[in-house]
């Protein structure tokens, strides 16, 4: 069977092989360090590197936040600046209606998240409730 032809009716076709027949699997990575950089009560995690690197075209991002009776907030920014430094020109996605953030109250377990955009960093930051009493474990990070 011929997908298309022409009007002399030669078959044509385009292949685009982009990795193998089955996409070779990314690991995530696992980010279980924060630093409350400038003394605010702001939590960043490390900077890692994002999909405009990888010249990704899809601009995908996936994370999963583990976090044990958590109250506060949590961001996802992202920088398109050659180098990927703490003080360089970060932006936030947006993570929920209207919001660029994700609000939790007393939150055990797991939830996933995705955003879109082509950016060479990304790092969370996470701002607890005063009246919080619990953690953010870790984050599963994958672009």
């Amino acid at each position: 069977r011929t997908l298309y032809s022409d009007y002399n009716q030669r078959a044509a076709a385009t292949v685009e092989i982009i990795d193998d027949q089955v996409p070779s699997f990314a690991d995530s990575q696992v980010l279980t360090t924060f630093n409350d950089i400038g003394n605010n009560q702001k939590y960043y995690s490390d900077i890692v590197v994002g999909d405009a690197q990888s010249f990704d075209k899809k601009g995908l991002h996936t994370f999963s936040v583990y976090a044990t009776n958590f109250t506060g907030k949590l961001f996802a920014e992202g920088s398109l600046d050659l180098n990927g430094v703490t003080t360089g020109n970060w932006f936030e996605f947006s993570l929920a209606v209207n919001s660029n953030s994700i609000n939790y109250t007393n939150f055990s377990g797991v939830e996933a998240y995705n955003f879109n955009g082509n950016i060479m960093w990304v790092r969370f930051r996470y701002e607890p409730d005063p009246a919080n009493a619990g953690t953010i474990d870790k984050i599963l990070y994958r672009s």
